[in-house]
């Protein structure tokens, strides 16, 4: 009997030795999933005055944010990029760790595919998927031009349900219930704006419409560009600070606000220029 049994242990020793997955349960192969996530507004200008071209490179110089490519012939790139915050970068649903560039990493199984998505408020902005055969480099590049951004700003008014009306239509500075500044006007302090788009340190204090380079030298640096970074174009929770970073696909609104009885936005600038 005792040699029967030592026999019996010695055959399922044997046996664990051959399947080892038998006793223990191997781990699955994991691929690292990484990249980065920015949103970016760009423009392009065949010709760009002179002092304008300066406070681009100026801007360039003191914003690692802030692109300038120019070429021979004279034409112009900017590109203003925003890193993607923490909480916005989703990899197969779980929230990924995302670092000050818009960068992350995670871990996914092998084999299984993989869903990397850009979340605003719980909708999804932008999505790459792959299938995880090893590491892979999974990049989200969502872009906007300037003028189409700063038009938004200008967006018609709605009525929300407890009667304000938000919003203003600008356009050509002479239509809707709040005309806004004219083309090129110097605007004051204290004096009421459609948005604080344009009281950056760079700014020349002037309105201008998008199209006009002079316009992105304004912005840098202001509420409206300081807001697109705190709230990554808008956070992961409710915006009700900057509805109008396109939060509720309405246009940009506590950048620029109003109801029926007072404006809420007046100008206050950082730059001194004509001051």
């Amino acid at each position: 009997m005792k040699k029967f049994l030592l026999l019996s242990v010695g055959f399922i020793a044997l046996a664990s030795i051959a399947n080892p997955a038998s006793a223990t349960q191997l781990p699955k192969a994991k691929a690292k999933i990484s990249g980065t996530v920015t949103n970016e507004l760009t423009a392009h200008y065949d010709n760009v005055p002179s002092e304008i071209l300066e406070k681009f490179r100026l801007i360039a110089a003191n914003d690692n944010n802030f692109k300038l490519y120019e070429d021979k012939k004279g034409s112009v790139d900017v590109v203003k990029v925003y890193p993607a915050l923490q909480g916005l970068v989703f990899v197969n649903g779980q929230a990924a760790t995302v670092a000050p560039d818009g960068s992350y990493t995670a871990e996914v199984e092998i084999g299984k595919d993989v869903s990397v998505d850009l979340k605003v408020n719980g909708k999804i902005k932008a999505q790459r998927i792959a299938n995880a055969t090893g590491d892979l480099q999974m990049n989200i590049k969502k872009t906007q031009d300037f003028d189409s951004f700063f038009a938004s700003m200008a967006a018609s008014p709605t009525t929300p349900s407890n009667g304000d009306v938000q919003g203003v239509v600008i356009g050509d500075g002479s239509s809707g219930p709040y005309p806004g500044q004219t083309t090129g006007q110097y605007v004051r302090f204290g004096e009421h704006v459609h948005c604080n788009r344009f009281n950056g340190p760079y700014s020349d204090n002037r309105y201008w419409p998008q199209g006009y380079p002079a316009s992105i030298a304004d912005f840098d640096g202001s509420d409206c560009d300081i807001a697109n970074i705190w709230w990554g174009c808008t956070s992961p929770g409710a915006d009700t600070e900057c509805d109008g970073l396109n939060v509720y696909g309405y246009g940009v609104y506590d950048c620029s606000v109003y109801n029926t009885s007072s404006w809420y936005m007046t100008f206050w600038p950082r730059s001194r220029a004509g001051l």
